[in-house]
């Protein structure tokens, strides 16, 4: 087991600019990512004892909720009791606090982001 530990960003859908950002990369990743979009991510939890990006991707698409239990925390609910947050997708961003890596259609692309490095 490992002890990385790894931020997970999604878009907020709460205005144009970020539904612009959200349509820009949910088909391409890191094809249609512009750093101004940047603010448009929030963090929305944080995956630790992570092998790497790929367990990351398990743990957050399995469907096996004792494996999120056990690694996955500082995730908010919503008032319906539901998890504040989607499955990893293309798109989402991925950071160990030094580098970070934006999902794609296939495996992942580090990109430079300012929100970890800020």
């Amino acid at each position: 087991m490992s002890d990385k530990v790894y931020k997970v960003y999604q878009i907020r859908q709460d205005n144009e600019r970020s539904d612009q950002a959200y349509r820009a990369l949910a088909l391409k990743g890191s094809q249609g990512y512009e750093p101004k979009m940047d603010e448009c991510f929030d963090q929305v939890c944080v995956v630790s004892k992570a092998s790497g990006l790929d367990f990351v991707f398990e743990v957050l698409n399995c469907g096996d909720d004792d494996l999120f239990d056990d690694h996955v925390s500082g995730y908010t609910m919503t008032s319906g009791g539901y998890r504040n947050m989607h499955s990893l997708s293309v798109g989402d961003i991925v950071s160990n606090g030094q580098e970070s890596w934006m999902v794609d259609p296939v495996g992942f692309t580090q990109i430079n982001f300012s929100k970890e490095v800020a």
